[in-house]
C-alpha cells in the first residue's frame, strides 16, 4: 500500500549441504515461528521445481514487509496530524538522554542503534523485496 507495509509469502531454501556443514536445520522448528501467521515445510513438488539448484530443503512462510523508504513519510505525515505529537530533532549519544522527555521514540538510527543503546552485538542484516506481478 501507500505506507509500504504490505504481507508478503516467499520460499527459503537451504541447501542440505550448507546445512551438514553447519549441522543445523531449524527449518522443521525456526526461532521467529511465534512472529509469523504462515509457516509450512516445502513438500516433495516445490523441492523438486528447483532441482536445479541441488539437494535443496526449506520453507514457505508469509510476513509482513515494511518498505522503510515509504513507511517512514506516511507515518510522519500521520503523527504530524495529532497535536499531541511534537517532533524533536536533535543530537544525542545514548536513548537514556530521552527517558524525561518522550514517551514514545521512534528510533530510525540504523547500524548507529547499537551505540545508542549499548549493544555491541547489534549487527548488519540484509533483507530484500522484489515483487514481480504475473498477468
Amino acid at each position: 500500500g501507500r505506507a509500504g507495509v504490505m504481507k508478503l509469502s516467499g520460499y527459503i531454501m537451504k541447501s542440505q549441504k550448507d546445512q551438514q556443514e553447519n549441522n543445523n536445520d531449524d527449518s522443521t522448528n525456526p526461532p521467529f515461528l511465534p512472529l509469523v501467521r504462515h509457516y509450512r515445510l516445502l513438500n516433495k513438488p516445490e523441492i523438486n521445481m528447483f532441482d536445479h539448484l541441488g539437494p535443496i530443503t526449506g520453507f514457505v512462510m508469509s510476513s509482513v514487509v515494511t518498505e522503510v523508504r515509504r513507511y517512514l513519510p506516511e507515518l510522519h505525515r500521520f503523527l504530524e496530524q495529532d497535536s499531541r505529537v511534537q517532533f524533536i530533532k536533535k543530537k544525542i549519544s545514548s536513548l537514556n538522554e530521552l527517558k524525561d522527555e518522550a514517551d514514545v521514540v521512534i528510533n530510525c538510527s540504523g547500524l548507529g542503534a547499537k551505540d545508542l543503546v549499548g549493544d555491541l552485538t547489534v549487527r548488519p542484516a540484509r533483507g530484500q523485496v522484489r515483487l514481480i506481478h504475473y498477468r
